[in-house]
This record gives structure tokens, C-alpha cells and sequence, in this order.
């Protein structure tokens, strides 16, 4: 078993680098909170982090303990300027105060880096930190300026977000030990991270909650191409994403409307989608030398974001 800090160890140390710049005040108490809402929802990037330290390193260190904490002080951050942006996760503890949000959230972004101090990684791996999280921003910016019109853009959108995060996560392991396998890891970080946010919007998108994607107009690839579905549903659908038809719809025929969305198209191709991703990371990651338990673990982890791949 690949060596892993509790929830409780990852959640202290980033209280404890919280406190020790902002000590006793109401910012600190405030991103305790925000740091305890997102226990809940666990720490995965971290785990990635973890994976790849010892993917390279056998020897247990307190250096992962801080580069875990780093990881997910960023991804918080990001998390936050994300939903401040899409204005459409409103139920999360930050969207209450948007201009004191944002200003904690920038300073979450520079204890991240503040946080690798304690570490003895390299110089370098500021460079892939940077790297990553600027094409990430890159990918939220094109997300923001408009609607993806095909499959290719979202795809790519995808992969400039969600994979570039991903590879961030990976890198700051990696990278912390070694100069090796750095641009192997970014390839099949990036494409577990496009099946993986396939994997979230086809889960969005059948979820018969209010949070289902359908319902709340977000545009991923999977609502997309439901909207080039044949038949009535799919008229009435673009309607509705269009702002001419009111959500009353999707409730009144919720039954109706599910069965169709199961019965197309779409559901398939999306499963296959992920699959094909799914693959694409594992064949990268089978041509990786590194210890055969960790290497298994990250195999697995892959595996259980879609099993029947």
C-alpha cells in the first residue's frame, strides 16, 4: 500500500499554514471554514500528489505532507474563483461575500506557494507549478468568453482545464524527487483528466436532483449533443437553452423527458468517450519505470472513475 495522509493530518496542516500567516484573525477563521466544507467533499488532488512522490520515492517524507497541503490550498483557491466566475454553484460557503471571497481567495493561492517553502523540492518545480495552473487559466478564460460550438473545442477546453489541474496535481509529486518522466506525466494526467470531467458531466446530466445540468443550463459537451439529438425533446431543449421556454418543463415531464435523455444517443458515445480516454492514460501510464505499488494504485484510480473500461 502506497503511503497516504489522513483527511485529519492534510486538514490541520493547511489550518496550521492558514494560522501562521493570518493568526487568530477573521480571514483565518473564515478559510477554516472553508477549508472543513471541502474536507468534506475529500482531498483528491492531494492523493495524486501523493501517488506520484512515491511513484519515484519509497521512503516515507513530511516534505509530501506540505506539497499535499500546497496542492490543495491552490485547488480551494481556484475552486472558488471558478464558481465566483460561473455564478452557478451558489450553495457553496464563499458566494455570499463575492469581493471578500475573491480576496481571500487570492491569498489562498499564495500560501499554496508559500506552503512548498517546507519542502526541498527543486526549483524547477515552481516552473511546472505556473505552467500548469496558467493553462488552466487559460482554459477557464476560453470556457468564460463564450459557448464551445463543437466537440473538438470542448475537448480541448477540457483538457486545458481539468487535465492541465490534473497534471499540477501529479507534477508537484513527481517533481519534488526527481527530473525525470515530467512531460509522460503531464500526457496521461491530462487525459485522465478529460475522462474524468466526462465522466462528471455525464453524471450531471442524469442526476434527477436540482443540480442536474439540464436543469440549470450548463453547457458541457453531453448537454451539447443532446441538443443535436432528433425529435420534439430536443426542440423544446433548445428552446430552453435559448431563454424562450421556462424550466416548469423539465419538471412537469421530468419522466418523460429522463427517458428520452436515457434512450439517446448521447449516453453511449459519452460512455465510450471515457472509455477511450480512460485508455489513452493507461497505455502512457504502463510505459512509466516506476515502483509497481504506486504505479498500480494510479492504475486503479483511473480504473474506478469508469470500471467496465
Amino acid at each position: 500500500m502506497v503511503p497516504s495522509y489522513s483527511v485529519e493530518t492534510l486538514t490541520s496542516r493547511m489550518i496550521h499554514a492558514v494560522n501562521s500567516c493570518w493568526h487568530q484573525s477573521d480571514l483565518s477563521e473564515r478559510l477554516e471554514q472553508w477549508i472543513a466544507f471541502k474536507r468534506e467533499e475529500g482531498f483528491s488532488f492531494s492523493r495524486l500528489t501523493q501517488l506520484h512522490f512515491h511513484m519515484y520515492q519509497k521512503e516515507e517524507s513530511e516534505h509530501v505532507l506540505h506539497l499535499s497541503a500546497s496542492v490543495e490550498l491552490m485547488m480551494l483557491a481556484l475552486d472558488v474563483m471558478d464558481d465566483l466566475q460561473d455564478q452557478d454553484n451558489m450553495n457553496q460557503p464563499w458566494m455570499d461575500e463575492p469581493s471578500v471571497s475573491m480576496n481571500m481567495a487570492t491569498g489562498l493561492l499564495f500560501l499554496s506557494l508559500d506552503e512548498l517553502r517546507h519542502t526541498s523540492c527543486q526549483p524547477a518545480i515552481y516552473q511546472m507549478v505556473h505552467k500548469q495552473v496558467l493553462q488552466a487559466v487559460h482554459g477557464q478564460h476560453r470556457d468564460l468568453m463564450g459557448r464551445a460550438a463543437s466537440e473538438e473545442a470542448f475537448l480541448d477546453v477540457i483538457k486545458n482545464k481539468s487535465g492541465a489541474l490534473m497534471a499540477f496535481a501529479a507534477l508537484v509529486g513527481a517533481g519534488a524527487v526527481t527530473s525525470k518522466d515530467h512531460e509522460l506525466i503531464r500526457i496521461y494526467m491530462e487525459d485522465f483528466g478529460v475522462a474524468a470531467q466526462l465522466a462528471n458531466d455525464l453524471h450531471d446530466l442524469l442526476r434527477m436532483d436540482e443540480k442536474n445540468d439540464l436543469l440549470n443550463r450548463k453547457w458541457t459537451l453531453a448537454t451539447m449533443l443532446l441538443t443535436e439529438e432528433k425529435g420534439e425533446e430536443n426542440f423544446r431543449i433548445k428552446e430552453y437553452y435559448e431563454g424562450r421556454m421556462s424550466p416548469d418543463f423539465l419538471i412537469e415531464e421530468k419522466e418523460s423527458l429522463f427517458d428520452w435523455v436515457g434512450q439517446s444517443t448521447v449516453i453511449p458515445y459519452m460512455k465510450v468517450m471515457i472509455r477511450f480516454y480512460q485508455r489513452k492514460a493507461l497505455n502512457t501510464l504502463y510505459t512509466l519505470n516506476v515502483d509497481p505499488s504506486a504505479k498500480e494504485e494510479m492504475k486503479r484510480t483511473i480504473h474506478q472513475l469508469y470500471p467496465h473500461s
